[in-house]
């Protein structure tokens, strides 16, 4: 599962988790999630390709390879503030709990 994925620079918040192959929406044959270390590099974004369940990040969308895996945060029911950098044609500049 290591080799799924790539942690490395990105566009919108510093580090970021990439797709080094295609994941299927809604799971794969095998119901792959994204957990451990790499959750913590997935950034929002308002135009997310996963969603949280349960406290795990699951495919809403195909994710292509080389795409970075971004969820929204809001998704889960955080209630933190934060600015918004994901540059998204839908970008909201911001969630307010």
């Amino acid at each position: 599962m290591q080799h799924d994925f790539e942690i490395r620079e990105s566009g919108i918040s510093g580090r970021g988790v990439f797709a080094r192959r295609h994941f299927l929406n809604p799971f794969d044959e095998d119901y792959f999630v994204l957990v451990a270390e790499p959750e913590r590099y997935v950034n929002h974004s308002c135009a997310n390709n996963t969603r949280v369940e349960h406290f795990t990040d699951v495919a809403i969308r195909d994710i292509l390879p080389g795409e970075e895996i971004t969820s929204d945060y809001r998704s889960g029911g955080a209630t933190i503030d934060f600015v918004c950098r994901c540059g998204a044609l839908n970008c909201r500049n911001g969630a307010r709990a």
